[in-house]
């Protein structure tokens, strides 16, 4: 799904908003990765 309006992990404006599979945070597309967010990628590539 996507929406229009500010991310939540850089906060910039975007035109077109992702929703994160795992967290549930609204991100542009420079912050998501297939279906999450690059904080929910940051913590699956670390365990």
């Amino acid at each position: 799904m996507h929406v229009a309006g500010l991310c939540n992990i850089c906060g910039k404006p975007a035109g077109r908003l992702h929703t994160c599979t795992l967290c549930g945070n609204i991100v542009c597309d420079e912050c998501m990765y297939e279906d999450v967010c690059k904080k929910c990628l940051s913590r699956k590539t670390k365990k």
